[in-house]
C-alpha cells in the first residue's frame, strides 16, 4: 500500500508529459483529441443541446396530450352495448351444428 502512495506523490510532483499534452489547449490540427479541446467543444454545444432538448420535450408533451384527447374522444363515441339475444333464440354456432346434423 505504501508503494501506491509513493507513486501517487511522485505523479503529483511531476506529471507525465503525455498528460500535459492531453490537457494543453492546442489547435485541432495539432492535437484533435485534447481534453481541453473536448471540454471547449462541449461547452460550445451546450446551449444548442439544451434548446433542442426543450423542443423535443415540448413535442413529446403535445403528442401525449393529443393521444390522451383521442382516447377520451374514442371512449365517448363507443356504441351502446349490443342487446343480449333472447332466451329462445339459438346462437349462430348452435344453429350451424343443428343444420349440419
Amino acid at each position: 500500500m505504501a508503494a501506491w502512495w509513493t507513486v501517487a506523490r511522485w505523479f503529483l510532483a511531476s506529471p507525465h508529459p503525455v498528460l500535459l499534452l492531453m490537457l494543453a489547449d492546442l489547435p485541432y490540427s495539432v492535437l484533435p483529441n485534447s481534453l481541453a479541446r473536448t471540454v471547449a467543444v462541449k461547452q460550445w454545444w451546450a446551449p444548442y443541446c439544451l434548446t433542442a432538448a426543450a423542443r423535443e420535450h415540448e413535442h413529446a408533451r403535445r403528442a401525449q396530450a393529443e393521444a390522451d384527447s383521442l382516447r377520451a374522444q374514442q371512449r365517448s363515441r363507443r356504441p351502446a352495448r349490443r342487446p343480449q339475444p333472447s332466451a329462445h333464440a339459438t346462437p349462430h354456432a348452435a344453429r350451424l351444428e343443428l343444420e349440419m346434423s
